[in-house]
């Protein structure tokens, strides 16, 4: 009677398990039978399932009995003090040449539930340390179907059997029957990355090179949260500064709250080969989360000279987070969670206008102010292309280039200049080519989200702000040709009414006579 109320109490241990999270399940039948079958279903999707089987059985359908006897590899797990001992959780009696097993550890459903809890962990530990060289049945590894989700084992042997998954999470599981169908309670963490524009998170956004641009990486916790790892390769476009903070976000506290991190206790912060950054999660942290939590990583980089200029196809401006997780040799990988940075430029053609033709104008040089007429003058370096000038901060590069605040037309008039934020200039003109006025006001060009010109759209590629200078006519002087026609003619007139006088008065002196 005794024996069979033990029994019993370690089949309702292993029911009540069920909720819990490493898989440890009874296949039932005779053992060294080849008919057993394990089908997972909710899988994730790229995880590995490896199946130990603990404790052989041999079950009598006609008394629904049971009889354990521990596999061989398990025997130095089984006769460990915290398993077997005085206040261990079974009962190990050693018969010949095998260890018969009923469940020792008594008290509450709830306590028996615990217990199983803590029998599993103490179960899986020992299969993953490499030192008691435990490894799967071979016909017992399963990895996920694509298609359907699960994960199954077939021509299992019988016995009770301690599934583990790469996911990292653990499930308890029982079956008295040969085959055996459960879901996996395990989830997959998730990634979203995101770059800041003004004060709006999203997944794009644009700046000035040498413009200081914020991101943040975001890890939602799955169950059984084990060895994450989040990796940053930001692309050339971006010079990495600092990462700022991290913070933990739940469910009974949704307010954001920093992470602190005495000596590396919660995390580590390096580089690799692959990535610009990695933050390493110690499992003694992951344990305090529950699923749903968020971890958000904050950091900044800075948009440098190698952006590319207004373009959505490159990868050079795009930064890229994926997050490895589980503790299998087969680590999980999340899928890529990437942002894109603009930067943008414009043209300006100068010309005049001689005999109803366009004539471009060399010479013409202006300086460009940014948010106001007024605003700071902005500082460029010229580029391998003529005429073509890019955005330079004061101190970046400053013994390799010139830094210019001044942009002059070439031969052809025009001007090209990149690497701007979205928002409003003013392009002053400093100087105007010889034989030119000079413009009286800057002209205003305003810069779209989208890289728009003057509200104009950008797509057909017309990006072009054209300048007329006009040129003024040559002012008469005393001493040039103009007054000699003045003198001439005077003199002309002078003579011709001298001339008239004389006729005039001959004409009266034949009268009188």
């Amino acid at each position: 009677m005794n024996s069979m109320k033990k029994r019993v109490a370690l089949l309702i241990v292993l029911v009540l398990c069920m909720s819990f999270c490493t898989q440890v399940l009874a296949v039932s039948g005779t053992a060294g039978g080849q008919n057993g079958q394990i089908i997972i279903t909710q899988a994730v999707k790229g995880a590995e399932y490896k199946a130990y089987r603990l404790f052989d059985l041999k079950y009598n359908s006609q008394t629904q009995s049971h009889s354990y006897t521990v596999a061989a590899a398990w025997k130095p797990f089984v006769e460990q003090d915290a398993i077997s001992g005085t206040n261990g959780y079974l009962q190990a009696t050693p018969i010949g040449d095998q260890i018969y097993i009923t469940w020792k550890k008594q008290g509450t459903e709830e306590e028996q539930t615990a217990f199983a809890a803590e029998f599993a962990k103490l179960a899986l530990a020992y299969a993953r340390n490499p030192e008691n060289h435990i490894t799967p049945d071979e016909i017992a590894v399963g990895t996920v179907n694509q298609e359907s989700c699960t994960a199954q084992f077939d021509n299992l042997a019988y016995g009770y059997y301690l599934v583990d998954t790469s996911v990292g999470s653990l499930c308890m599981l029982d079956s008295t029957n040969p085959n055996f169908t459960a879901a996996d309670k395990s989830t997959a963490p998730k990634l979203q990355k995101n770059v800041k524009e003004g004060q709006v998170w999203g997944k794009t956004n644009d700046g000035s090179i040498g413009d200081t641009i914020e991101f943040k990486a975001s890890i939602t916790v799955g169950k059984g949260a084990e060895n994450y790892v989040l990796k940053d390769k930001m692309g050339k476009a971006f010079d990495f500064v600092e990462l700022t903070h991290i913070t933990r976000k739940s469910g009974t506290n949704p307010q954001e709250v920093t992470i602190e991190n005495p000596q590396n206790k919660n995390y580590s912060v390096r580089q690799d080969a692959d990535s610009t950054f990695v933050v390493q999660f110690t499992n003694e942290y992951l344990k305090t989360l529950s699923p749903g939590d968020t971890l958000t990583v904050y950091y900044k980089g800075v948009l440098n000279e190698q952006a590319e200029i207004r373009t959505q196809e490159t990868a050079n401006n795009k930064n890229k987070a994926w997050l490895q997780y589980g503790h299998s040799a087969q680590v999980l990988m999340s899928a890529p969670s990437e942002t894109h940075t603009q930067t943008w430029d414009f043209k300006i053609h100068k010309y005049t206008m001689n005999a109803q033709k366009e004539q471009p104008l060399a010479g013409a040089t202006f300086s460009l102010h940014q948010g106001s007429e007024t605003g700071e003058v902005m500082n460029f370096t010229k580029t391998d292309t003529a005429g073509t000038y890019r955005v330079c901060t004061r101190t970046q590069h400053s013994t390799e280039h010139e830094h210019i605040t001044e942009l002059t037309t070439g031969e052809d008039g025009n001007l090209h200049i990149q690497g701007l934020d979205s928002g409003v200039y003013y392009l002053e003109e400093t100087k105007a080519p010889e034989g030119y006025n000079k413009l009286k006001d800057p002209v205003k060009i305003q810069i779209g989200t989208k890289g728009e010109i003057n509200q104009q759209t950008a797509n057909n590629g017309n990006i072009t702000v054209n300048i007329e200078n006009k040129f003024g006519s040559e002012l008469p002087s005393t001493g040039g040709t103009g007054t000699v026609l003045f003198y001439v003619g005077g003199t002309v007139l002078v003579i011709f009414a001298g001339v008239m006088l004389v006729l005039k008065k001959r004409c009266d002196r034949k009268k009188e006579k």
